[in-house]
């Protein structure tokens, strides 16, 4: 006998009333009462589980355990007239749901593959060898060939998935039924306008993991990070002559999404490294997602994706909630951001900045909000790790073919936004890069103390200037606005929109804070009318701030590309 203490995982422990040596002591066995009813005995010679499922009596043999009688009782003929019914015929016949036993999915031994084919819009799933298997609403299917579903010719993303019957099928609504009920298979985003499949996501589950677990750890937990996916190859503050300043490459690397572990290795089959080949996302219109197929520049620069300017890298500038590729202004800076996805044939990607900025300062500092804007915005980013955030400076001044650099960001080669606790440990301080790098502030050595420490006899007598906001002001009406305001913008009290009217001739660096301090712009929107100045190079464009408990800080940064914003939205 074995205490259930000691028991492991894989131990079989099933709480029964009754053992049997054989077949034979089974079928006579006596003295059952109405409160045995669903209770489990063991058959010992053939190592199987029997519930009783009447008085007469008559036993139900079952792989599952299932200790609901009111389930039971529903049990009718034809279903006793074998006393070997398997639970899986109960299920199939539609006496038992979902609720037993929330197994759906695949064998973690790969027996099939899936496929999309833009041009016949037909997603397809077929075996690997002769067969594969699957559950889907508890029950197995088994010997499944080929089966194929066409996607509707409609924008957004299409889920795929086996339902009870062991039917491929495919949707545009998810629910939670598709994880709960089915065998989820895979997800792709559509571009009905291209004919193209921007992403192909892999949904395969084992059908170990009992689907309110998986359903758990979809909405609650999401990726989890396990090692590598590190930034390499990448070179920074270079003199913007070389392309290899513009290029970066991603180390191997897995990352786990529930119970399937994705490992990312390079050519197998994406080239992530020496120069990396990303497919770059970025929104155009209202909601679309675009992709520009994957080069050896890691953004969209002129002349790709349907981009031109005069030779600098593009933005995704969203204009009220309208998004379109805009040309970075001289000199300034901008991101990509990567991250590890379940994409089938091109696991890791990046999505095209979503601000531009003056200084490499400003960029380190508004990075997160666009990263914050990038979760808001779906695509099953849940599904994803994000790497990293690299910087780059555009400028007609550079020679290479892209006249972009990567740049120094917040004090590093780019953001780091991997976890802390991977599994890459250093126990020799030797073994680590850039051990070259004077990135230690805080000690102060003689031979970089004259370039990062000014002699006192360098100071003069000036003042020191420090720019400030003017003190808040609480607007319940249209009004005109001066350079340097916080305005905390109250249309509840009036239930109307306001208008804030810009001064028509701010100066470079001229700031304006609107804040919508009574979480009201939802209900009643915000304009900021941009009185004759561009918004993003783009004259005539004002903004309307719609959302709820939202902040948006404008700088003005010359005639040309007029006022720039940033928010928390």
């Amino acid at each position: 006998m074995s205490f259930h203490r000691n028991l492991t995982y894989v131990d079989a422990h099933v709480v029964h009333a009754w053992e049997w040596v054989d077949e034979t002591a089974r079928l006579a066995e006596t003295g059952m009462t109405s409160v045995d009813l669903g209770k489990f005995g063991w058959q010992k010679d053939t190592n199987e589980f029997y519930a009783l499922i009447d008085l007469t009596p008559t036993w139900a043999v079952t792989t599952h355990v299932h200790s609901n009688k009111a389930i039971l009782d529903q049990i009718e003929e034809p279903f006793l007239t074998d006393d070997r019914t398997n639970l899986d015929d109960l299920v199939a016949s539609g006496v038992i749901g979902s609720d037993n036993p929330f197994t759906n999915g695949f064998s973690r031994t790969p027996d099939n593959v899936i496929s999309a084919d833009a041009g016949t819009t037909t997603f397809t799933i077929e075996p690997l060898g002769s067969t594969f298997y699957f559950y889907s609403d508890g029950v197995r299917f088994d010997d499944q060939t080929t089966q194929t579903v066409q996607w509707l010719d409609e924008e957004g993303t299409h889920h795929f998935y086996l339902d009870i019957n062991g039917v491929l099928q495919t949707t545009t609504t998810f629910t939670d039924q598709i994880i709960l009920k089915f065998a989820y298979v895979a997800a792709l985003y559509w571009d009905s306008d291209n004919s193209e499949v921007i992403m192909l996501m892999d949904e395969r589950h084992g059908y170990k993991m009992a689907a309110p677990t998986h359903l758990n750890l979809h909405y609650g937990q999401g990726t989890v990070y396990l090692n590598g996916l590190t930034v390499s190859n990448i070179g920074v503050d270079g003199d913007g002559s070389l392309d290899v300043s513009a290029q970066v490459g991603i180390n191997d690397g897995s990352f786990l999404d529930e119970d399937i572990q994705f490992n990312v290795v390079n050519g197998s089959p994406q080239t992530i490294r020496t120069i990396g080949q990303f497919p770059i996302l970025y929104k155009e219109g209202s909601s679309k997602w675009r992709k520009k197929p994957a080069d050896n520049f890691p953004f969209i620069q002129d002349g790709v994706a349907g981009f031109s300017g005069t030779g600098l890298i593009a933005y995704s500038a969203d204009v009220a909630e309208n998004y379109s590729l805009i040309e970075v202004p001289e000199g300034y800076y901008s991101f990509t951001h990567f991250f590890a996805t379940n994409e089938l044939n091109t696991p890791i990607i990046g999505f095209v900045g979503g601000d531009v900025y003056s200084t490499a300062e400003l960029a380190g500092s508004g990075c997160i909000n666009e990263i914050n804007h990038l979760y808001d915005e779906g695509l099953l980013l849940s599904e994803f790790v994000l790497i990293a955030s690299v910087c780059w400076q555009s400028s007609t001044s550079f020679t290479n073919t892209v006249k972009t650099r990567a740049v120094t960001v917040h004090g590093g080669t780019h953001f780091n936004w991997l976890p802390k606790n991977s599994n890459i440990e250093y126990t020799v301080h030797g073994d680590l890069v850039g051990l070259g790098d004077d990135d230690h502030p805080q000690y102060h050595n003689d031979t970089r103390g004259d370039a990062r420490y000014t002699p006192i006899s360098h100071y003069t007598d000036e003042p020191i200037h420090r720019v400030t906001y003017k003190p808040t002001r609480f607007v319940t009406a249209d009004t005109p606005v001066v350079s340097w305001e916080v305005l905390i913008v109250d249309t509840r009290t009036g239930a109307t929109p306001i208008s804030l009217t810009f001064p028509a001739s701010p100066t470079p660096g001229d700031k304006i804070l609107v804040i919508d301090g009574f979480r009201w712009a939802g209900t009643d929107s915000i304009f900021c009318l941009m009185n004759g100045q561009p918004l993003r190079r783009i004259a005539g464009n004002d903004l309307e701030i719609d959302l709820t408990n939202r902040w948006v800080e404008f700088t003005y940064v010359d005639a040309t590309n007029g006022w720039n914003y940033r928010s928390d939205a």
